[in-house]
């Protein structure tokens, strides 16, 4: 989802006020690189991708990233903040509340990740917001890191999309979000304040589970229940029925912990069990 806007190096962002982003993306990799600002285009936040012609200043090439290019007594300033960042849309729980920004964000290794980050991480010093973003391979001016949030408040990007904070059916039960994928027609993002799969992550294929997890539990009655509770949640919104619990207890070593791995295995990892050396690990 990055910016594939050549247009005045403007990426999608309305420029409403002077220091609006100017987004620099070449989908060309042959294309013109791109120029610092003239100094009357002066004071703008910028953001350079390192995917397209690295930015120049006076024919030098600079860093990719985002750059604060301001003016201090008649004379440009071009302040490096972080690693590419871009705000590519406004999200929101489509009720007026809930405001969040979609984020973009660029690692060492080239590799771009979403984030749809709630705007409540801006309430306070930014802390909890930079820390998640350096774990996700961002970079920081650690001298100018407190003008993050106001970077990210410069930011007034056309698209609007709508999020939930919470796993499961959308409120149209169009789509099935989770953190890492979202299932169905519904256009719809997943917004949490920890970038990440939160336990739903994918390894193999569906033929792998059931070759190599479900068909193991064949004749086992513990295990079966465990897939079907697993398998179970999903529909209860289509019933118009709760939600339940199945609570297993037996001495140590008979297969409870198991048991959980395996209904697990349904939406997440199998870490656990394959640390064990069961089930088989899936490719």
């Amino acid at each position: 989802m990055l910016p594939a806007s050549n247009d005045a190096a403007l990426g999608g962002n309305t420029p409403e006020n002077p220091n609006v982003t100017r987004v620099t993306y070449a989908e060309d990799k042959h294309a013109e690189y791109p120029s610092f600002p003239a100094i009357e285009a002066r004071p703008v936040w910028a953001c350079y991708s390192m995917l397209a012609e690295w930015p120049r200043k006076n024919g030098e090439k600079c860093r990719p990233g985002v750059y604060y290019h301001g003016v201090e007594q008649g004379e440009a300033v071009d302040v490096w903040l972080c690693t590419p960042l871009f705000v590519d849309a406004i999200a929101s729980n489509g009720n007026g509340h809930d405001f969040g920004r979609l984020l973009v964000i660029e690692d060492r290794f080239k590799h771009a990740k979403n984030w749809c980050m709630p705007m409540s991480m801006l309430a306070g010093a930014g802390e909890d917001l930079r820390r998640e973003l350096l774990g996700m391979g961002w970079e920081v001016n650690h001298k100018v890191r407190g003008r993050l949030p106001d970077y990210l408040f410069s930011q007034h990007p056309k698209t609007k999309i709508k999020a939930v904070g919470q796993v499961g059916w959308s409120s149209t039960r169009t789509a099935f979000v989770t953190p890492t994928k979202v299932i169905g027609k519904d256009k719809v993002f997943y917004q949490s304040q920890h970038p990440g799969t939160g336990g739903y992550s994918s390894a193999g294929t569906f033929d792998n589970w059931k070759r190599e997890v479900a068909a193991l539990a064949e004749g086992n009655p513990v295990l079966m229940l465990a897939i079907g509770v697993a398998l179970a949640g999903p529909l209860l919104a289509f019933l118009d029925m709760q939600g339940g619990g199945v609570h297993l207890f037996n001495d140590s070593s008979s297969g409870k912990t198991t048991a959980a791995d395996v209904a697990g295995s349904v939406w997440g990892s199998l870490s656990h069990s394959v640390n064990r050396g069961w089930p088989p690990a899936m490719d």
